[in-house]
């Protein structure tokens, strides 16, 4: 039973094998190694297959077997072609040089292996780390059957006993050896291939970190410090990673107006939470992040939080304006609900009005003594102030006849400021006309009404040594607004008076609604401006900050060019 002994020692030293593997590429279809990588490959395998010389199982003289036949198919199979031809090529001049009577069989094995292992190799459509142990087993036994026949290339009288001899240990012992040192091999790739995935993985990942459009972090609580902030902090936020220290870095970033809301919050969370915040960019502007956050526990037990930081300024500024919007829009359909009621009432009460001033007149030609003509004198005065009011509300209702004419903006408005001059002596007004405004179409008689009225609310609202501004100038309007896109002439009156406090804006249009004292206004003033400049298709915004003024701006459509008068006059002060 020598011959087990000397098998035993082969099987040792084909575990050289492995070290020469580790030096191999992983898998051929993943890369092809540097040339002198694999060269160094086929230099190892072979000087471990002439070591496996050293130790042969001898059957005679000049006969010997030996592991050769695993280490070259494993080799074919697993290196590749230029690798163990390399190997195969240094083993058989080692062989040719031991000489013998089996040198020939000996130098046929070598290459028979290694070429089967090639063949077997480069044939497979699946990746090597997938062979299984039971394909493995059959490798080996065809390379084996193949091996044991080229026996018969040594003479008869020593090809059959040499058969008998090694025949059934060759095919017993060495197929599941093929197999057993194969699996090793399998599972070597099989790790190098975890081993590049999982760097792929890593990398990939964090490819995806740093190509998002958000700030990935972080923090451990119990150390207090932030073990991770993605790249896109300097971007986003204009701060480099390694500048986020310590909690305090964050909170004091935060807007005031929702620091505490926010530490209340993160104070009480679960598992995971989403806050939205305003956060202090490295250049001193705001922006608006979301903020969601998942609670986790590290791997020494200590908590920690993950969370990732999406700038969403654009968002919070749709939605801050589609508010206002939405505001405006209900402020428009109350005033129209408002301005129907008032037309509808201001018809009828017209039409007894009527009636009360044609009796009162009636009864003034008559025959009266003097302290009964002064009281039908007085029933006159009152009928004629109810018929003012009348007039006024069904001009805000927008039910009075207009006549519209081309008018020059410069020069309307120039005629209207002469007039108010008288009216306004404590008063500073500065004309501003632009060259472009342009003309309009509109009611003479109303357009004066129109900047009557804002004048004198402006005259009202500035001390003695206050001013009124008041500008002309030319503006596009894109779609998207509340009035029809397209080209508008824009006045705007401007004081330096009280202003208006912002709890009363909202109300600034509704009719009868006045902050004087009583007796000093009726509240039509505006609530009628705004009637005439939405009948006449325009717009009117009121602007104004409590303690710093006020400015009105209204809107005309603007009639094409070819109406065009330029306005060469320069900036006038009275």
């Amino acid at each position: 039973m020598e011959w087990i002994l000397e098998l035993l020692m082969n099987m040792a030293l084909l575990s050289l094998l492995a070290v020469a593997v580790e030096i191999l590429p992983a898998d051929s279809k993943t890369g092809t190694p540097h040339f002198i990588k694999r060269l160094l490959g086929g230099l190892w395998i072979g000087l471990t297959g002439m070591l496996l010389f050293t130790f042969p199982w001898n059957i005679d003289a000049g006969i010997f077997y030996d592991s050769r036949s695993i280490l070259f198919s494993l080799s074919g199979l697993f290196a590749g072609g230029f690798v163990t031809g390399t190997a195969a090529v240094i083993a058989a001049l080692y062989r040719l040089a031991i000489g013998g009577t089996g040198a020939a069989a000996g130098i046929g094995m070598i290459f028979f292996s290694a070429a089967a292992g090639i063949i077997w190799r480069y044939r497979r459509r699946s990746a090597m780390y997938r062979i299984t142990g039971m394909k493995l087993y059959i490798f080996g036994l065809l390379v084996h059957i193949g091996v044991v026949m080229l026996i018969f290339v040594m003479p008869p009288e020593h090809a059959v006993p040499t058969f008998r001899t090694i025949a059934l240990p060759v095919l017993t012992i060495y197929p599941p050896m093929t197999a057993v040192f194969g699996l090793l091999m399998v599972h070597r790739l099989q790790r190098q291939r975890n081993a590049e995935e999982l760097q792929a993985s890593k990398e990939q990942y964090q490819s995806l970190i740093e190509s998002a459009n958000a700030v990935m972090w972080e923090y451990h609580p119990g150390s207090d410090r932030w073990s991770y902030v993605s790249p896109q902090s300097k971007l986003i936020l204009g701060y480099d990673p390694e500048e986020w220290e310590s909690r305090s870095f964050w909170t004091e970033r935060i807007h005031p107006d929702e620091l505490q809301s926010i530490l209340k919050y993160c104070s009480s969370w679960g598992n995971s939470y989403t806050v939205e915040y305003r956060f202090r960019r490295k250049d001193g502007s705001y922006v608006w992040l979301r903020d969601t956050v998942c609670i986790q526990e590290h791997a020494d037990g200590e908590p920690v939080r993950r969370g990732i930081m999406f700038e969403i300024t654009d968002r919070m500024e749709a939605e801050a304006q589609k508010r206002q919007l939405q505001e405006q829009i209900f402020q428009f359909q109350k005033l129209e609900s408002i301005g129907r009621l008032a037309g509808g009432i201001a018809h009828d009460y017209n039409n007894m009005t009527a009636v009360v001033l044609g009796y009162a007149e009636l009864l003034s030609q008559c025959s009266l003594d003097k302290e009964s003509y002064a009281y039908v004198g007085e029933i006159l005065k009152a009928a004629e102030r109810s018929a003012d009011l009348t007039r006024q509300l069904l001009t805000y209702a927008r039910k009075q006849d207009t006549r519209p004419v081309s008018l020059d903006v410069n020069t309307a408005v120039g005629e209207t400021l002469g007039m108010m001059e008288r009216l306004m002596g404590h008063v500073e007004l500065r004309f501003s006309p632009s060259q472009h405004t342009g003309m309009i179409e509109a009611d003479e008689s109303q357009f004066n009404q129109v900047l009557t009225n804002v004048l004198v609310n402006a005259a009202d609202a500035v001390n003695p040594h206050g001013s009124i501004t008041i500008a002309t100038a030319y503006r596009d309007v894109p779609a998207g607004e509340l009035i029809p896109p397209g080209s508008y002439a824009e006045i705007t009156v401007a004081d330096t008076g009280t202003g208006i406090p912002e709890e009363h804006l909202d109300h600034i249009f509704d009719p009868f609604y006045t902050t004087k004292e009583a007796g000093t206004g009726t509240g039509l003033g505006l609530s009628t401006v705004y009637g005439i400049v939405k009948k006449h298709g325009g717009e009117i915004r009121i602007d104004s900050t409590w303690g710093a003024g006020t400015a009105v701006t209204i809107l005309f459509p603007r009639l094409p060019d070819d109406h065009l008068e330029p306005v060469t006059s320069a900036e006038s002060t009275s």
